[in-house]
């Protein structure tokens, strides 16, 4: 992804097309995957060393948005 964000860009510098660029992740654990946690810091230091910015998922945080979201819910009934 993130070669593919940097060919993206660069192909557009001529142009001027993007102020920024992001990558974003998907960082939940994956069990069958044993090389996740390895390419996924791989992935982040080589966004950086682009100068990209990056962003990525957080379960903990997810599930906890989604908790006062529900007791949003509750309450409003």
């Amino acid at each position: 992804m993130v070669e593919r964000a940097k060919q993206i860009y660069d192909e557009s510098k001529k142009n001027k097309k993007y102020d920024a660029v992001w990558c974003v992740f998907d960082a939940d654990p994956k069990p069958d995957n044993p090389n996740q946690l390895k390419n996924f810091n791989a992935a982040v230091v080589k966004a950086k060393k682009y100068g990209f910015k990056v962003a990525y998922s957080n379960q903990a945080f997810l599930n906890i948005g989604y908790y006062f979201i529900l007791m949003t819910i509750k309450v409003a009934q």
